[in-house]
């Protein structure tokens, strides 16, 4: 895996357990430089699948600690 791609994945998962609401989670997304490279695949995201990854973020976190 590049380092790129490994910077990219720890922010989607950072964003998705600290914001609900999905519309700012995109927004988020998007303004940040880790993910200038995978901006083509944000464009095409549909709120409901950040929101059910959103879900299960917080669910495995609490289940791993």
């Amino acid at each position: 895996m590049s380092a790129e791609l490994a910077r990219f994945q720890e922010l989607l998962v950072e964003v998705l357990r600290e914001e609900t609401d999905p519309g700012r989670a995109l927004e988020r997304l998007r303004a940040h430089p880790d993910a200038a490279t995978h901006r083509d695949w944000l464009d095409r995201i549909e709120p409901r699948m950040l929101r059910v990854a959103a879900s299960l973020v917080r669910r495995w976190e609490v289940r791993d600690r």
